[in-house]
């Protein structure tokens, strides 16, 4: 009998050790699996702003290079393709903006008393709201410097076109 409840009190000591170190690990995969994506995020947003400033480069390469030659009826029908996607872009993007206030405010006015108990799943809304925020943020950078890249290249045109 004395056998049988010391196995039984080593099997919970055991049980319980496992269970610890279960949860040991998966902290540290969280840990691990939250850090790596906050930083591949941030490489691959540096990779699309690397990517950004050298076709700035590579443009203005081939517009020097090719400045003093007239423009081909190909790049003519390019310039108006890439005018016209642009507007489109810009169109659903302000679309999708106004919808997402919408949505915004609609979830604010409905849920007046919006609470979490769980301090964990705040922080992680946190972290994806603040994740959301940058993302948006930088969208809109790109998207306006990309207007402004395209209205200069478009000016370009015309001016070749003139002359």
């Amino acid at each position: 009998m004395k056998r049988v409840k010391q196995q039984e009190s080593q099997a919970q000591i055991y049980s319980m050790r496992l269970q610890e170190c279960s949860d040991d690990i998966d902290k540290l995969f969280t840990r691990h699996q939250v850090h790596t994506s906050v930083t591949l995020q941030e490489l691959k947003r540096q990779h699309i702003i690397l990517c950004h400033r050298v076709l700035k480069v590579l443009t203005q390469v081939h517009v020097l290079r090719n400045a003093g030659y007239p423009i081909r009826q190909q790049e003519e029908i390019l310039g108006a393709k890439l005018q016209q996607l642009m507007q489109e872009l810009s169109k659903t993007t302000r679309v999708k903006l106004i919808e997402l206030q919408a949505k915004a405010n609609q979830l604010i006015h409905e849920t007046p008393g919006f609470t979490v108990n769980d301090q964990r799943q705040l922080e992680l809304i946190e972290s994806a709201l603040i994740q959301a925020q940058s993302g948006l943020q930088i969208l809109s950078e790109t998207v306006a410097k990309d207007t402004k890249q395209v209205k200069d290249i478009t000016k370009v045109y015309k001016e070749r076109l003139n002359k």
